[in-house]
This record gives C-alpha cells, structure tokens and sequence, in this order.
C-alpha cells in the first residue's frame, strides 16, 4: 500500500520494488515499471534461459518484460512417510500419487486415514489446504471480458468443503495459524500440498524432529504458488544501475547456484539442469525434489493470473467460510462471493 501510493503521488517512490504474487499484476497493469524488453536493458536475452510460466507472469498484455523474478514455485504434495506405512502399507511417492494425483482418489485417503486412526489423524490440516492449488490450477483468470468466472472445479470444492469438514475426516485448522504450523511436526496431519519454498520455509522449521520422515509425490492438480518479481520504477534517476542490481538478483550465475544448492529452486534453467544430478534432500528420505519440479515447472501455464486475484480469493475463501459456519446457505454462496466481487472491483458483472 505504501509504494502503491509512493508511485500514484510521484513522490518517496523506491527505484527498485517487488511485487508478490498476490499483486505483481496489479502493478504491471498500473504501468509504475520500466519495460526491460528494451535495448537499454536487454532482459529477453536473460528470459531464453528462464522457466517460461515464471518469466511471462513478470510481462505487461503487450508482452513486454516489466519484472524478473529470481525463482520457478510449482507446487507438490508433502506426506509422513511412517503414517503412510500405517495407513497405506507403503511409502513408495510412485504408489502414494497414484491416489493423491487425482482429487476424488486423494479425497477418498481421508476417509481411510479417518478410520484407522479412529479420528486423530486428518488427511490435511485445513480444508483451504485443498483448496489452494484448485485455485491456482484455474484454465481462466477470475474475471474475462468484465465477468466472474467461477469454474465447476470451484463450484465442486464448496461441496466437497463442506462434506470433508462435516464429516470430520478433515482438520479445521486455517492456513498460517499456530495449530497449522504445529500440526507438521505433531503427526496428526498425514500431508501438506505446497511449493518449493514450502520444505525450507515451511515443513523444516515446525517438522519437530520428523525429517527423513517426509516424502513428496504428486498433487491433485498442477499448480505453482507464491514467487516475487523485481522491476525498476519509471521514477528512478539511475536506471543503469538499478538494472545491474536487478539482473544480479534474476541472473547471475554464481548467487544463484548457491540458492539452487541450498535448495531453493531457481528460475535459471541452466542452473538448474546443472545441480539436479546433484540433488538428494535429506528432509525428504533422500529425494530429488528438483527433479520433479523441473518438470512441472515446464507443465504450468500462469495465463489464468490477473490483477486482482488477491482480493477475488479473499471473498471466496470467505465465502465458503460462512457457508461452513452456518451464516448462508449453500444456494447463497456463490451469489455472496459474486456479489462481493463486484463490491471490489467496479464494472464487474
């Protein structure tokens, strides 16, 4: 909000900005960053070596580069390995994600789970755990020539929502609360569906002595989440040297080989073909996690990300929770999240 306002009023504004997934559109749309595409920059010739999806998403609607971002965060499914023993007979990722690579098949684990730990286990810790990659694997953006889109995948999961948490085969933790995060460590949560930055940010530093006892397998749906791309501000007096810093971060060989050994997934295609041999990560039982990722990097198509997805998955998620507590009906839902879109964003129907 602060460099939001900094840009619109012309004054305090920053010469070099990030702008997150929840909002790099937002700010590509408003036209505050250089075209980098331009002979003075030369950021093309950065983006032939780049995971596409993750270098498009930095491009204004005429193509143009606006951003680079220095990482790729497709997403994967994190299990206990020891509670897959328990409940499936096995840890093999290969025979796990043939259940947790389609949602019906992945849903129907829950019940499974529910039964044999006689309800102390639940497939994920919070319903919006599900929830997040069916929104980030929409095939359209939310809004298309001024209308709400909302896709049956969508329309299903409130259904599919309510059954789980009604029938207590889920947790009904939130995303991003205390018991969530604790809930990686304790082993009362079977799995967790997040990206690549998800291991070291996330399940290593609240995994309470559990590593080696993770693996990753397939997800329900193909997806990516999170990511930060970096732009020069129309404002800046000195473009030159904003650009050699920003190129430092996107490209350049040497920080970048360090962040991919330390396991962050970066988007230098080079770079990344070069460590994954390499690869073997001790939290996950000894898996080459970039070995999947680097394919389902090639497999994601961030056509459906717009400028106002933030605030459009607010008003679903919200939506969906006043359904789940009683406040609206299930014929209500999808009017109430309409109706508050348009609340949002003018001119939407």
């Amino acid at each position: 909000t602060k460099i939001d306002n900094a840009l619109r009023g012309g004054i305090g504004a920053p010469d070099i900005f990030l702008g997150e997934i929840a909002y790099v559109k937002d700010f590509i749309d408003k036209d505050y960053w250089v075209d980098l595409s331009s002979k003075e920059f030369g950021a093309e010739e950065l983006a032939r070596n780049q995971i596409q999806y993750a270098t498009d998403l930095g491009r204004d609607n005429k193509g143009a580069l606006r951003a680079l971002t220095f990482q790729a965060t497709p997403g994967a499914l994190f299990y206990r390995r020891s509670l897959a023993k328990v409940y499936f007979g096995t840890d093999d990722p290969v025979i796990i994600g043939k259940s947790t690579g389609n949602i019906d098949s992945y849903l129907n684990m829950a019940q499974t789970i529910y039964e044999k730990s006689n309800g102390e286990v639940s497939l994920v810790a919070s319903y919006q755990d599900i929830g997040r990659p069916v929104l980030n694997s929409r095939k359209e953006p939310w809004i298309v020539n001024n209308k709400i889109q909302l896709e049956d995948e969508l329309v299903d999961f409130i259904d599919q929502a309510k059954e789980l948490v009604d029938s207590a085969m889920i947790s009904t933790k939130s995303q991003w609360s205390e018991n969530w995060f604790t809930s990686m460590g304790d082993g009362s949560v079977f799995s967790f569906i997040l990206p690549t930055w998800g291991i070291n940010a996330l399940l290593k530093p609240n995994s309470n002595g559990s590593s080696g006892d993770w693996a990753m397998t397939t997800p329900p749906f193909n997806y990516f989440w999170g990511g930060s791309w970096f732009g020069i501000s129309k404002t800046c007096e000195n473009k030159k040297l904003a650009w050699d810093i920003i190129k430092y971060f996107a490209s350049d060989r040497e920080q970048l080989t360090s962040l991919a050994k330390g396991g962050e997934f970066v988007n230098r295609v080079d770079i990344i073909e070069e460590v994954l041999p390499t690869i073997s990560e001790p939290f996950l039982g000894g898996q080459n996690h970039f070995e999947y990722f680097y394919e389902e990097a090639k497999k994601i198509d961030a056509g459906n990300v717009g400028r106002y997805d933030e605030q459009i998955a607010i008003a679903y998620w919200s939506s969906i929770d006043l359904y789940l507590n009683g406040n609206i009906s299930r014929d209500e839902v999808e009017e109430h999240f309409k109706s508050t879109v348009r609340s949002l964003i003018p001119g939407v129907e």
